[in-house]
């Protein structure tokens, strides 16, 4: 599986629409793209691209065949672009939405960061507690003198769900170090980890297809 950066793919975008406004032939145009990209997958998926367009495909119908890479959303907007004769303007609008919705998970990134480590380290000092602890707290209150009284609502509670927490230990253990393995995956810059953001910054309260109005705009 090809990975692939985000501002790798944005940078491809603003490369080429440059070159074709300073009227590059498209393969040429590619070729010189590919050739000054430093990621390895992505010159893989240029050259692929220039091999189509000299073989007479579309450069729509060229990126179309590298889904996890181009967005179909980009590619419609590029094939407008082929047929209107606006194949610069749209490039540098793709490539300028695309710089734009990378700020925006960056600082989705800086304002999660802090809250998500301090869950991550909240589930691990209560797995902790839980397992360590808890069993030597439930041991006390069992040979404590009550003296007909109950144990306090609270206590029972945070007793009853250690309890659980301890007889299945390995499952919470496992769930969050999926959580862990997400959380450095999302943070790790990927285009798919930066579209899931992208996603999640969708259904954040407040923000539902702020991103998708945005492309929008700034291309029309």
């Amino acid at each position: 599986m090809m990975k692939v950066r985000a501002d790798i793919v944005a940078d491809f975008y603003h490369q080429l629409g440059l070159l074709v406004r300073s009227k590059f032939p498209l393969p040429e145009s590619l070729d010189r793209v590919a050739r000054t990209t430093s990621a390895g997958d992505m010159q893989e998926v240029i050259h692929d691209i220039e091999k189509r367009v000299r073989a007479g495909e579309k450069l729509d119908d060229a990126m179309r065949a590298h889904p996890g890479i181009f967005d179909s959303f980009h590619t419609s907007l590029v094939a407008v672009g082929m047929s209107t004769d606006s194949l610069p303007e749209i490039l540098d609008g793709i490539a300028q939405e695309a710089r734009f919705e990378r700020f925006i998970v960056g600082k989705a990134r800086e304002i999660m960061a802090y809250p998500v480590f301090v869950f991550h380290m909240a589930m691990a000092l209560f797995l902790f507690l839980s397992v360590l602890f808890m069993p030597v707290f439930r041991e006390i209150y069992s040979i404590m003198p009550m003296h007909g009284k109950a144990i306090p609502v609270v206590t029972d509670i945070s007793l009853r769900i250690g309890g659980f927490v301890q007889g299945h230990w390995p499952v919470f253990v496992g769930i969050q170090m999926i959580l862990l393995f997400a959380t450095f995956w999302l943070w790790s810059g990927s285009l798919r980890a930066h579209r899931a953001m992208v996603g999640l910054v969708d259904r954040l309260p407040g923000t539902r297809n702020i991103t998708r109005v945005l492309d929008a705009a700034r291309i029309c």
